[in-house]
């Protein structure tokens, strides 16, 4: 992980130096009881800058990266970006109108309909924990990933339509867990003009990342400590059987929403098929490892190196979010990876036919 910030940082330097300026001018209206409305640059909470307001209104000036996006905040729940194409915008915080080019008026539409959904989404999550019937709860559920569904297909639609743009990059900088790794490896093309934009490090290191977990690739070999601190090594759980290897951690929350579905195909297919399971855990300490082992009642083998998000299957396996997992054949092979859910039990299904 850090050879790939460290790579991404280099490369963003390279770009920065060579990046042509252009100057910008956004002024707008806020209600009477703002005074200030800030501002961020190309989602870098660093890059985080502030106008005064007088009268309700603000004017911000200076010069940037062309085509960086530069966010204006009234508050967290209302903002526009904007991309610095050199023509000067006007935003409404109280009429909820952003007027500049023909693409930051179409760009920052956009953003206002993946608001409003956003906004919908959390009023029925509200619902949701404010209700106790359980039937009820699985319904406003499934309503819930419904709007996630659909928010996600309007966003991979609108950098499908927008290839001749920048504007997708701002998107795929914060969506790109979304995607599988051969939609990924679709919208990363590098004739599209928003393939070199600086927002781009993220996804392009997280393709590079999920290339080391595909299908056909040959396990890498981890080593580490199991439980009782003896050295263990990942080829000795692979041979001879389908083997998941399951990447997770105590303090992980989904990974422990995802355990029983884990445990449930272990139950399944281990005594009457030897399937196994390795967890790698990216735990920090033994004892809230072996209390997660226990408390999830994971009767398979285990193995952890205790660095946390150094642990060296960041680096091996390309794994920089959990819960993770590859799932390898007899002979070793990598045949799927990230299985969860109603996946993971397709998937054993399809092997052993049952």
């Amino acid at each position: 992980m850090k050879k790939i910030l460290s790579l991404a940082l280099l490369s963003f330097l390279a770009g920065s130096a060579l990046a042509q300026n252009t100057q910008y001018k956004v002024s707008g209206t806020v209600p009477a009881d703002v005074t200030a409305v800030y501002i961020i640059t190309n989602n870098d909470s660093r890059q985080v800058d502030s106008v005064k307001v007088s009268n309700g209104k603000f004017e911000a000036t200076g010069t940037k990266e062309t085509n960086a996006f530069i966010t204006f905040m009234k508050d967290r729940q209302n903002q526009y970006t904007v991309v610095n194409d050199g023509t000067p915008v006007s935003i409404d915080f109280n009429a909820g109108t952003v007027s500049g080019s023909a693409l930051n008026n179409e760009f920052t539409a956009f953003q206002k309909q993946q608001a409003q959904e956003t906004q919908k989404m959390n009023e029925v999550y509200t619902v949701y924990r404010n209700t106790e019937d359980k039937a009820k709860r699985e319904e406003l559920i499934k309503e819930i990933e419904a709007l996630d569904e659909q928010a996600e297909s309007e966003i991979q639609n609108y950098v499908k339509q927008h290839k001749n743009d920048v504007t997708p990059a701002f998107y795929l900088s914060t969506n790109y867990y979304g995607y599988s790794f051969e939609e990924l490896k679709a919208v990363l093309d590098p004739s599209t003009a928003y393939y070199k934009h600086v927002a781009m490090l993220r996804p392009k290191a997280h393709l590079k990342n999920l290339a080391k977990r595909q299908p056909g690739q040959k396990f890498h070999e981890l080593e580490m400590k199991d439980p009782q601190g003896n050295d263990v090594k990942l080829s000795q759980f692979v041979p001879g059987h389908y083997t998941l290897v399951d990447f997770w951690a105590s303090w992980c929350g989904p990974c422990r929403q995802e355990m029983p579905n884990v445990l449930k195909a272990y139950e399944k297919y281990h005594e009457s098929e030897g399937f196994e399971i390795v967890g790698v855990s990216f735990d920090r300490t033994e004892a809230a490892w072996k209390k997660g082992i226990e408390t999830l009642k994971m009767p398979w083998p285990q193995m952890s190196d205790l660095k946390y998000w150094e642990c060296a299957a960041n680096e091996i396996y390309g794994v920089n979010s959990i819960p993770s997992n590859v799932l390898l054949d007899p002979e070793g092979n990598i045949v799927a990876c990230d299985l969860r859910g109603e996946g993971l039990q397709k998937k054993l299904a399809e092997i052993y036919g049952k």
